[in-house]
């Protein structure tokens, strides 16, 4: 008797001593993954103040996610946490002293703030409902040229239905000028130049090019001095259409920049957005390769 009650004291005991470990690897598995997390933020934010972004001329917008004035959150505070809804993404650029942002002021029609998201950095999260979640910027691209390079690092959550991540519009002269970027529902990627009702040129890549939920990054460029605009797909060269229109944007027309849906919505976004670099001019080949390669180090594409 005393022989079996001494088998199960000692049965509780290691099984004390096995949840006692279990715990404390819980515990460090847990701060282990914690510390990884602020390493690669440091090392990203680290990144983003050493990239050659703001060294490039005619830099206009840059909207990142790992600086401490990236977002806004519903109460208009700076203090944004996992899960919040984002009312502003505000522009990085260091030379601005009075930065602009893309905003929200409808509820319902906000993104959300996700700290684990593309490559585990924080990310906007577009849920492409009805309520067309997106964040613009009314009269973002008055003054400056029509000729454009940006580029976008998002991920694509669905295809189900026409997904478009961005518009710029605006007007020049008298005419509507747009750019516009989307998903197609056959895992294409579709960039498209116009101008009022004319369509300057559509870049489609070809049918399955996008894969679900995989980072994909976006370069447009845009030149109607050149006669010449072309899409790349991380650093491939989708293809290019020859283009025409020359100008500037022009106050008052009411049209803008948007993430997340066109200016005016109604094509919602499902996915992810990180990072939205303009430049309003075409880039040559080394500073959209250097840009470019920043942005592929940062969110590890591949």
């Amino acid at each position: 008797m005393n022989k079996i009650q001494n088998i199960r004291a000692f049965s509780l005991i290691e099984l004390s001593v096995v949840i006692l470990i279990i715990g404390i690897l819980v515990i460090g598995i847990t701060k282990g993954s914690r510390i990884i997390k602020s390493s690669k933020l440091s090392s990203a934010t680290a990144l983003t103040k050493n990239s050659p972004v703001p060294s490039i001329d005619n830099l206009v917008l840059w909207l990142e996610p790992t600086s401490s004035t990236s977002f806004k959150n519903q109460n208009d505070s700076l203090d944004i946490s996992d899960g919040n809804t984002i009312s502003s993404w505000i522009d990085v650029t260091p030379s601005k002293s009075n930065p602009i942002s893309l905003d929200q002021t409808t509820a319902a029609s906000r993104p959300t703030y996700v700290v684990d998201g593309i490559n585990g950095l924080p990310t906007v999260r577009f849920i492409g409902d009805s309520n067309n979640q997106r964040l613009v910027k009314t009269d973002a691209m008055a003054g400056y040229n029509v000729d454009v390079t940006y580029f976008i690092v998002m991920k694509v959550s669905s295809f189900a239905t026409r997904n478009q991540a961005l518009g710029i519009v605006g007007a020049s002269a008298g005419t509507v000028v747009g750019h516009e970027l989307w998903a197609e529902t056959d895992r294409s990627l579709a960039s498209n130049f116009w101008t009022g009702s004319a369509n300057q040129g559509t870049i489609t890549s070809a049918a399955n090019s996008l894969a679900l939920n995989k980072i994909v990054m976006v370069t447009n460029s845009f030149s109607g001095k050149r006669a010449l605009a072309r899409t790349y797909q991380n650093k491939t060269l989708v293809n290019s259409v020859a283009v025409s229109f020359q100008g500037a944007y022009v106050t008052g027309s009411g049209d803008g920049v948007a993430v997340g849906d066109r200016f005016v919505g109604g094509i919602p976004f499902k996915g992810d957005i990180s990072e939205f670099i303009i430049y309003d001019r075409f880039l040559n080949d080394t500073e959209r390769n250097s840009v470019q390669d920043y942005l592929i180090r940062k969110y590890n594409i591949r």
